[in-house]
């Protein structure tokens, strides 16, 4: 029986950021290469190619779930890429517009399936809703991709404010990416930090710095993985979100630690 608990992982992915360059599914497939058991949820995913892999051919998706029609756990697909996968399948009714009650039928859904998994992975837009963000303060870790320009900039300020007013902000973790250098990422993760320790007193963890993503090619996505999943910073980032496992600062070990769950707050502006 497994023991140790599921660790839950949060994305935030610049709106922009496409399947082909999601750093997110590329560290789930790492996660699965390195012999742990992943479960993938893509919430950002807008632009609609029924042909990808994190896409369910069946049909099913979230909004069968949180129309009541079907259980979490029969929604759950192994994807070609090797990782196990709940689809949104690019649906109005997301999880970006639950009420409180779908999102409390999820979350006791999401603790039955704990045994299954060593990691979940949830994949984030950086435009925030009232529920994005009261699931991104649930998992036990938060990874923000920011970007060397003041909109994703204060984007990740925005989100780092609604956090330490609902959550703990110990387990946030900073991706400097599109930076010209690794140097230049780790002095703006520090600058940002420096900032947010003057005007929120709070501060961050830098996770590592990437210059560009590999890409992988939609229409051949599986083939272009070997590459993109060797290329040695990714690497580098799998082995360090593989080592948070047990830095984390879990609580109850549950799939999230809901606490809040009366304080849905009032979505984020971009």
């Amino acid at each position: 029986m497994k023991t140790v608990p599921t660790v839950a992982i949060g994305f935030t992915t610049p709106s922009h950021v496409d399947e082909e360059h999601n750093l997110a599914l590329m560290s789930a497939i790492g996660l699965a290469n390195l012999d742990h058991n992943v479960l993938y949820i893509d919430l950002s995913a807008a632009k609609k190619d029924h042909s990808s892999p994190t896409c369910s051919q069946s049909g099913l998706s979230l909004r069968d779930f949180l129309d009541g029609k079907r259980h979490l756990r029969e929604l759950i697909f192994k994807s070609p890429l090797g990782i196990d996968v709940i689809s949104t399948n690019f649906c109005k009714k997301s999880l970006l517009k639950a009420t409180q009650l779908e999102l409390t039928n999820l979350i006791e859904s999401f603790d039955t399936l704990e045994q299954n998994f060593d990691f979940l992975i949830l994949n984030f837009p950086d435009k925030a809703t009232a529920s994005s963000l009261f699931l991104l303060e649930a998992c036990h870790i938060q990874i923000m991709s920011i970007e060397p320009t003041s909109k994703s900039i204060g984007k990740a300020y925005k989100l780092l404010e609604h956090l330490k007013k609902t959550s703990n902000v110990d387990d946030v973790y900073l991706l400097p990416t599109s930076v010209p250098s690794i140097s230049y990422g780790w002095k703006l993760f520090q600058r940002f930090n420096q900032a947010i320790i003057a005007s929120l007193n709070i501060q961050t963890k830098y996770l590592a710095s990437l210059k560009s993503l590999p890409t992988l090619t939609s229409s051949h996505l599986k083939e272009s993985l070997p590459n993109a999943i060797g290329y040695e910073p990714i690497c580098d980032i799998i082995e360090k979100i593989e080592s948070l496992k047990s830095k984390s600062t879990l609580a109850a070990h549950k799939f999230f630690e809901f606490t809040n769950l009366h304080k849905l707050q009032a979505p984020v502006s971009p």
